[in-house]
């Protein structure tokens, strides 16, 4: 969800500010002392960013002024959050740019939780959900099954109490 998020920004500033000439997405494995790792690389040949306002793109609210920005609203938030969301995944997302040619931008994340990561998943021992519609069951579900050690599914609200003070679970999840 992270990830997804952080490309949805990247690639929407890439795309917003290309007039002409394209938008790629590149995708690589690899792999260094930190580990395997995916680097996710957005270039585009839009308008580009001045050399001295780079960093400051990361700056919440901060926008680049220029006749660049009519008819293109925004609200200075999508890098700050992208790079934020990227360090939460222990990555670094780094721009280069050259005004009038395009900009890059790369996402490098490991491609396996730290260790101190997946030990916080696994503190999670129960979870109790309680929701009667299957379908995001379905999905939530398969995604709990890697967080916590036991799901236990209620689709009976009037049930809950009972349950919690049966099994005592760890965190409960009400529709």
């Amino acid at each position: 969800v992270m990830l997804t998020r952080i490309l949805r920004n990247v690639l929407s500033n890439a795309l917003k500010f290309t007039v002409e000439g394209s938008v790629q997405l590149d995708i690589t494995e690899a792999a260094d002392e930190r580990g395997p790792r995916f680097v996710f690389t957005v270039r585009d040949t839009g308008v580009g960013i001045p050399a001295d306002e780079l960093d400051r793109v990361f700056e919440e609210f901060y926008q680049v002024r220029g006749p660049h920005q009519r008819g293109r609203a925004g609200t200075g938030r999508g890098l700050p959050y992208a790079r934020r969301l990227t360090e939460l995944l222990k990555g670094t997302v780094t721009l280069d740019s050259v005004v009038g040619q395009g900009t890059q931008v790369v996402i490098d994340i490991p491609a396996l939780l730290p260790a101190a990561s997946r030990e916080a998943a696994s503190v999670v021992r129960s979870v109790l959900v309680v929701d009667d519609d299957e379908t995001w069951l379905t999905g939530f579900r398969a995604l709990l099954a890697e967080l916590a050690g036991s799901v236990t599914v209620l689709t009976d609200s009037g049930a809950v109490v009972a349950a919690v003070e049966r099994e005592r679970p760890d965190v409960v999840v009400l529709d």
